[in-house]
């Protein structure tokens, strides 16, 4: 076929195809991915691209074939259930690939046995994919976290990196006051062994890391992890780097790579002098790196004392030093963090209002989402409903309760899941957690 045929099927038409493999029929079918998996979505149904398909079959590469039809039956992609079938190696091709529960079983069951049987990027690969399809209904969760028991013995930050990308993702966390104690046992048995190496290397010389970019992309999803779930180890570094850290701020050690976890939980770790000296070197201090403000903004944010959180929304609304909408984004994001800002908001919403006069549809637009992505009962909805009916204009009021009816009705579904499907499927998966 002349090159131009094959990609004028890609440069016409917008959009990424979907190949999805059946491997109980050995049949091949392609569409267009679609974020949301709605069937009644049609747009560009009858669009076919030509697709080169690179696969293996139990390890072994086969032949490459073009999917140039909306359906395409090769027998040799039929299995029996001890096989696996994997496409797209080394994600050389331009397209998302799904395939039956049957199939990701098989290959949740051979990472168990050798995650070595397959290139580091095609695990990035079938990890983004998986949470990403589950995410957007083209698969059960249970299958997806099926796809994840093997990570004890995955040592490759960037599969880690991405896993982490989806599980510490607000909008989807699996994490309720229902789920925590079982994802914290589950994660940390399977983060454990990454997190010990790369605990070793900070110790000694995290320098010899210097020219692997994605150690320094991804080491911060893995501390951060880490010390959330309660990793004691994890969170003794984090206060021996800020403890020798406030010995010495002329010379700094922590590794810029996680600073600013290392600030958050040096300071969840300690008590008010930790924080004080933070607050006092942001305050004082002629700090010109972005970072550095930024990180010290979100450490700040991370203690456990209530009094000490809520005088940093007042001395920041008064004295404008610090961004007010910054520190109250970043407070919400913890669960200590969150009920202090909640409650300071609702009672200085006017003065909060007058100081950020200019902008208060900004405001609204960015704290509004994080607010709602933490609800967990329909009382702190109609909460949420109050506050917007009360303190917004007409103008914008309407669009802003359409928004939260439908974040409702998606964030108390997806809470019913993970106190129901997801635990229960931790419940079968922890049993051998020591953590």
């Amino acid at each position: 076929m002349p090159l131009k045929n094959i990609m004028d099927s890609w440069t016409w038409k917008k959009g990424v195809p979907l190949v999805t493999l059946n491997t109980s029929t050995g049949t091949l079918s392609q569409g267009m991915w679609k974020i949301g998996n709605n069937e009644n979505d049609t747009s560009d149904s009858n669009h076919t691209w030509i697709i080169p398909i690179s696969w293996m079959k139990n390890g072994i590469q086969k032949q490459s074939i073009w999917l140039d039809t909306k359906t395409k039956n090769v027998p040799e992609m039929k299995t029996s259930d001890d096989e696996w079938i994997i496409l797209n190696i080394n994600v050389t091709g331009y397209y998302k690939t799904n395939y039956d529960v049957k199939n990701w079983n098989s290959i949740a069951k051979k990472l168990e046995e050798d995650n070595g049987f397959l290139p580091v990027v095609n695990r990035v690969q079938i990890m983004d994919d998986a949470f990403i399809f589950a995410n957007a209904g083209y698969m059960q969760y249970e299958t997806t976290l099926n796809l994840t028991r093997y990570l004890e013995k995955e040592m490759e930050i960037l599969v880690w990196y991405r896993v982490l990308k989806h599980l510490n993702n607000y909008k989807k966390s699996l994490v309720t006051y229902h789920s925590f104690p079982l994802i914290k046992k589950y994660i940390l048995k399977r983060i454990n062994p990454i997190f010990q190496h790369y605990a070793s290397i900070i110790r000694r010389n995290f320098e010899e890391t210097v020219d692997d970019i994605f150690v320094h992309t991804g080491i911060d999803e893995i501390f951060k992890t880490a010390c959330f779930l309660g990793l004691k180890d994890c969170l003794d570094l984090a206060s021996e780097l800020y403890t020798k850290w406030m010995a010495n701020t002329s010379t700094n050690e922590i590794p810029h790579s996680i600073k600013g976890s290392v600030y958050c939980y040096g300071i969840a770790e300690g008590g008010e002098k930790e924080w004080d000296f933070a607050w006092n070197y942001y305050n004082e201090s002629d700090i010109e790196d972005h970072w550095e403000l930024a990180f010290l903004n979100h450490g700040l944010s991370c203690t456990k004392e209530p009094w000490l959180l809520y005088r940093y929304l007042k001395d920041s609304m008064n004295s404008g030093s610090h961004n007010m909408l910054d520190v109250l984004l970043h407070m919400v994001k913890n669960d200590i963090g969150r009920h202090v800002a909640w409650d300071f908001l609702k009672e200085n919403w006017h003065q909060i209002n007058d100081i950020n006069m200019k902008e208060s549809n900004h405001f609204y637009e960015m704290l509004l989402p994080d607010l709602g992505s933490k609800a967990t009962s329909e009382l702190q909805f109609q909460e949420l409903e109050l506050f917007i009916t009360t303190t917004m204009d007409e103008s914008s009021r309407d669009n802003e309760l359409e928004w939260l009816h439908a974040k409702k009705k998606a964030r108390l579904e997806w809470i019913n899941i993970v106190n129901t499907r997801i635990t229960d499927w931790l419940q079968g998966n922890t049993l051998d957690s020591d953590f």
